[in-house]
């Protein structure tokens, strides 16, 4: 829907939201000292911070930065404004979209220090192709954020689903530590190796690191190829000579994985069997039938010389993982179904 100055309300997250006001309730105005911002203009609970622009190239007001942990000290003497003689150094959003972003609020010459909005709801150019409820930087592009299914949420858009327009996005400080990594496929005892996830395409990147899961022993590989990891911390100091380190392999980190446990899912068989190879169909919660899937039995040390259950019996599966996906039993996908595993019955294996 619009509203009367032609803005459309993006739908929005109220739970992300309701935490944002809550981080930004009895925060400092404005860093910069009281009289960078009238107070008529801003919110009590808006984060301003004084950045220097090392981009390169003149910033225009609603320019995205990113700010990283270094500051530089613009002048002598202390002041009653602990941030007042201090200024971040803002830099375009890299690959990965690490650290943390402001958008400026003035033009900011090359070189020259200025000032940019770190928490609160600002104004910013938007490529809302994809109308999503959130928005986060484009990597090595200070000129706007892309809408998606995660960021910043989005309050509103001046002309919904165009490339280039307007919009109101709420920033919030984030953890810049986490990132999300792709498994490779390799492990070496308790250490997985891998690359940062490139957030403009959502495949892996180019940046190799490598890392452990909490607690993990390193007897079986948790997770497979090509899923994605979250790294949460960057190694901590009684684990860097751990022997199972990679010289070669990036920076180190600690993870959890992002995967989760196969559901198990009920599904009818409608007859078919094919070597070791079984089609029918997912029952859904309310006893419809669903889906057509194939699936083998145990892991595919079924036989596949007979029938192990009766046509319109049950049986429950769960998806097949990736290592076992090239499995020869299984058929295309487009003609039989999405892939699954069964436990054989009871009785077929009494029998």
């Amino acid at each position: 829907m619009s509203d009367d100055r032609g803005f459309t309300l993006r739908a929005r997250d109220a739970a992300a939201i309701a935490a944002g006001i809550r981080q930004l309730k009895n925060t400092p105005r404005d860093l910069t000292g009281p009289r960078a911002v009238p107070r008529s203009r801003t919110s009590d609970a808006d984060i301003y911070i004084p950045i220097v622009n090392e981009t390169g190239s003149v910033l225009p007001a609603g320019s995205v930065v990113r700010v990283g942990r270094q500051v530089v000290k613009l002048g002598r003497g202390e002041s009653e404004y602990p941030f007042k003689n201090y200024a971040w150094v803002a830099t375009l959003p890299d690959d990965e979209l690490t650290g943390s972003y402001a958008v400026l609020q003035s033009t900011v010459q090359k070189g020259l220090t200025g000032r940019a909005l770190l928490v609160g709801v600002t104004k910013v150019k938007l490529d809302d192709s994809d109308e999503g409820d959130y928005a986060k930087p484009v990597p090595n592009d200070f000129t706007k954020m892309k809408t998606g299914g995660d960021g910043y949420p989005v309050l509103g858009v001046e002309e919904s689903g165009s490339s280039d327009t307007w919009g109101f996005v709420l920033l919030m400080k984030g953890d810049a530590d986490i990132k999300v990594a792709i498994f490779d496929g390799a492990r070496n005892g308790k250490v997985y190796t891998g690359h940062l996830l490139n957030l403009a395409t959502g495949a892996a990147g180019t940046t190799a690191v490598q890392w452990m899961f909490w607690g993990d022993a390193g007897v079986e590989t948790l997770i497979d190829k090509n899923q994605p990891v979250v790294l949460t911390h960057k190694c901590p100091a009684y684990l860097e000579d751990d022997e199972d380190w990679s010289p070669s392999g990036g920076p180190k980190y600690m993870a959890v994985s992002s995967s989760q446990p196969s559901k198990t899912l009920l599904a009818k068989f409608t007859g078919t069997r094919t070597g070791k190879r079984y089609t029918g169909r997912l029952v859904k919660d309310d006893g419809s039938l669903g889906a057509n899937i194939q699936w083998i039995f145990d892991w595919g040390n079924d036989p596949g010389t007979a029938n192990i259950i009766g046509v319109n019996e049950f049986v429950e599966v769960v998806k097949c993982p990736a290592w076992l996906e090239s499995h020869a039993a299984f058929g295309a996908v487009a003609t039989y179904g999405a892939k699954y595993v069964a436990k054989p019955p009871i009785w077929a294996v009494l029998a």
